[in-house]
């Protein structure tokens, strides 16, 4: 996947378009950054409305703490039916308590499942075995 020019990464950022089939079975297509340095995949608020989640019944409030410090968000209490290229497989998210947050795809049943190379233009994924 081509990474995208963003924001003054000299290179661009490596993104992925994330497929994530909602509760009323609709898939909704997300690019996400790819963010090795994530523990978990991270999408804005906005994005739960979409997927048809309530933050009160279907997550739980958690603390995060990344680069711009700490942050209320949702873990969500069930993993998602997700697609990253052809390759189907659930995935728990956290959705973040703001839009600001940018849509990250993180290594807790995402990052971990690929081998993932990063060449400065490219993302290659690769199921691990």
């Amino acid at each position: 996947m081509p990474y995208l020019k963003k924001g003054k990464a000299p290179n661009g950022l490596p993104v992925a378009i994330l497929r994530i089939k909602s509760k009323n079975g609709r898939w909704i297509d997300i690019d996400v950054i790819v963010d090795t340095g994530a523990d978990f995949t991270y999408l804005p608020n906005k994005v739960s409305r979409e997927l048809g989640i309530s933050l009160d019944r279907d997550c739980r409030s958690i603390k995060s703490h990344g680069v711009g410090g700490a942050a209320k968000g949702y873990f969500c209490k069930h993993p998602f039916t997700v697609r990253l290229g052809s390759i189907e497989f659930s995935m728990t998210v956290v959705f973040s308590s703001t839009d600001r947050v940018p849509p990250l795809l993180g290594r807790f049943q995402g990052l971990d499942r690929f081998d993932v190379c990063f060449d400065g233009k490219r993302t290659t994924f690769s199921k691990r075995r």
